[in-house]
């Protein structure tokens, strides 16, 4: 059986309904904790050690772009998350790209994966920087969005950790 093991994660958020980009590829289907896959039951556990709110703004990703859900609320999101199939490839640079321009005010954009990204850039943090410069060009101000990307995996590898 594998154990959570995670540092203790303190973030304000001043966001109403922040933007979950939720990756859910084949390799979130591994089992996880009490033969519960990270998409079915890691995120959630994550979710709820955030402690950002009861609304959020969620686009669920793997090779393309899933579902896309506006101001969908805890109880539904974790609704969602209970019967979601893993699928497909990783591949996040199309779930950023389709957040839409109205959620843009005043928030952040949290990254939920198990870290196994197929992008073709070697490195992670190459790629967010291009990210980070397609978002900021459509931003109504500059000043105003965060990433927190936070992987969950079944195993001790982290390919974020490893390719930053």
């Amino acid at each position: 059986m594998n154990e959570m093991f995670y540092e203790d994660i303190v973030i304000t958020e001043e966001s109403e309904c922040p933007i979950l980009l939720i990756d859910n590829s084949s390799s979130t289907s591994q089992n996880f904790h009490d033969n519960k896959s990270i998409l079915n039951y890691g995120y959630k556990h994550i979710i709820e050690k955030l402690n950002l709110g009861d609304r959020f703004n969620v686009i669920f990703w793997n090779s393309d772009v899933s579902n896309i859900y506006p101001n969908i609320t805890k109880s539904k999101l974790y609704s969602k998350l209970d019967t979601y199939k893993s699928e497909g490839c990783t591949n996040m640079n199309n779930a950023i790209r389709a957040i839409p321009k109205e959620w843009f005010i005043n928030t952040s954009i949290y990254i939920l994966t198990d870290g196994e990204i197929n992008e073709e850039n070697n490195k992670f943090a190459d790629y967010m920087y291009e990210q980070n410069q397609y978002t900021q060009q459509r931003l109504p101000r500059r000043d105003n969005l965060k990433y927190h990307i936070i992987t969950i995996e079944a195993s001790n590898e982290n390919y974020i950790k490893s390719n930053l």
